[in-house]
């Protein structure tokens, strides 16, 4: 990569990072007061509203990554009108998107007493859940602006943004907890400061990339025209299968076994997903680098960035995966208390779910990168049925860890090999073999890391007592024995040595 590109991947990693940490606090700590002040199932409720709204999200139909994916070589080129045409379509197309969401969200209203067990969906409720829909679909006035300082490899400068209005969000709720203890405030701070958020970046890009007004009535040529709906098209099937996906658990889980399960298992989700997103912000971070490299390199070069890709995000899934396995349960503890644990099987296949599934990020960012987005048109929709059909199979005759297993299962016979198999073969034009070597090869250094410090978490459950300290020496030596193991069993390897000598050039530079 070139030297801009190792710059704007690493200035964003840092930032990024820095700012999901910060972030975690005060979601913790909004969420412990949310739980003390409203309880179990107002939680529970919180949670299915939101894998509503991830289900409504299939209305964007993936047009920002369809738009940044065209962006990507206008802005290695600065190719100002064609940037300002794109980003007129987003705007246009976010513009009835926040419509859409709108309409779909209370069109669902009606169907709340199917899909709740045992629970009352009262008019409270039900404003409730009109904020809640109307805090997404008025985000997308502003919010497609974000889309080009992410492309762009300036993701920090949202991140700051983003932190700044956490914060004066997750302050404002407390107090409103606290002093009123309404679920329907907490939720109109949410929208007030979210509109906040993306007026200010609208104005802040309006000042950074002036041209866009210049060019805003430049028209769009016809083969990007073209290009656009041909992608969109492919773009639909796959989130609107994410989207289902992504909300069809907890609603399962409700259906078949209340609001209150579903408040349980999204305390561990919550834990899970923060502490993954630290991946999934890396990822992002060096997603445009990816991008404007693959605009630009050879098949070769493009494999081997992917090889180090990959190497990245094991390390940190290895280290967030054992790192959460022998110290989640304590966590809950520390934090809600001991009502809220469940069974530690049913942990551990929420950790390995999202352990694999983020092991496979590298393949589908490349795919998209690489301009393959309108492939693989019915993956997500087979990955979909499947996963419907043996969530409420397991999930009646084996219960909780049912439903998860299932969505294991589906991922398996479906992206874990679909996905691969073409960006192997027509993106690096070679056999997906290495891929699936590669990943095996991860499974079972982490499978061999897992079981070495489950042994070791034994004695500290002997030896220490519950308490913050036991947490703490869990992580640390999980997160020192997961880089030992990396180191010594990936050391000889190619891509161990491009991230090594970037990673030392990096700190000769601070040095000086």
């Amino acid at each position: 990569m070139s030297k801009s590109r190792v710059n704007n991947s690493i200035r964003n990693i840092v930032i990024n990072v820095s700012t999901q940490v910060l972030n975690y606090v005060l979601r913790f700590l909004t969420r412990t007061i949310f739980i003390h002040e409203l309880g179990k199932e107002v939680l529970g409720l919180n949670g299915l509203f939101m894998s509503i709204l991830y289900f409504l999200s299939f209305s964007e139909l993936g047009i920002s990554t369809v738009i940044g994916y065209l962006l990507y070589k206008p802005l290695a080129t600065n190719d100002q009108k064609k940037i300002s045409v794109l980003m007129r379509v987003l705007r246009n197309s976010y513009w009835a998107i926040g419509f859409i969401i709108t309409v779909l969200g209370f069109a669902c209203i009606p169907f709340f007493k199917y899909i709740i067990l045992d629970y009352d969906m009262n008019p409270y409720s039900t404003a409730c859940f009109i904020v809640f829909i109307l805090t997404s679909s008025l985000s997308y006035i502003f919010s497609y602006k974000s889309t080009l300082l992410i492309i762009d490899q300036k993701e920090y400068i949202f991140s700051l943004f983003n932190s700044v209005f956490l914060i004066m969000q997750n302050i404002i709720q407390i107090i409103l907890l606290i002093f009123f203890h309404s679920y329907l405030y907490y939720l109109i701070a949410a929208l007030g400061c979210v509109l906040l958020l993306n007026y200010c970046i609208s104005k802040y890009v309006d000042t950074k990339y002036n041209y866009i007004k210049v060019y805003s009535q430049q028209n769009i040529d016809k083969d990007t025209k073209q290009n656009i709906f041909k992608l969109i098209k492919a773009s639909l099937f796959n989130n609107i299968g994410s989207s289902i996906l992504s909300s069809s658990d907890n609603v399962i889980y409700s259906s078949l076994f209340g609001l209150g399960v579903v408040g349980e298992i999204s305390n561990y989700t919550l834990i899970c997903t923060s502490a993954f997103l630290i991946n999934a912000r890396i990822l992002n971070a060096i997603t445009p680098s990816i991008g404007n490299y693959c605009a630009l390199e050879n098949k070769d070069k493009q494999y081997t960035i992917f090889r180090c890709t990959m190497l990245l995000v094991f390390y940190i899934c290895s280290l967030i995966s054992i790192s959460l396995l022998i110290s989640i349960q304590d966590i809950i503890i520390l934090w809600i208390g001991k009502e809220y644990l469940i069974d530690y099987s049913i942990v551990f296949f929420i950790i390995l779910n999202s352990f694999c599934i983020y092991l496979a990020g590298p393949v589908y960012t490349f795919q998209v990168t690489c301009g393959y987005a309108d492939r693989l048109v019915y993956k997500r929709v087979f990955q979909v049925i499947i996963n419907i059909v043996l969530s409420i199979v397991l999930g009646l005759t084996i219960g909780v860890k049912g439903v998860i297993l299932a969505t294991i299962f589906s991922f398996v016979l479906t992206i874990f090999w679909m996905e691969p198999n073409l960006v192997f073969r027509e993106g690096f034009g070679i056999s997906p073999k290495k891929y699936y070597i590669q990943y095996i090869y991860y499974l079972l250094i982490f499978v061999f890391e897992y079981a070495f410090m489950l042994f070791i978490s034994t004695m500290f459950d002997n030896i220490i007592s519950l308490g913050i300290l036991k947490v703490i020496i869990k992580i640390v030596v999980s997160c020192l024995m997961c880089t030992l193991f990396c180191i010594v069993t990936t050391f000889r390897h190619k891509e161990n040595e491009i991230l090594r000598t970037i990673l030392i050039s990096k700190i000769n530079t601070i040095i000086k």
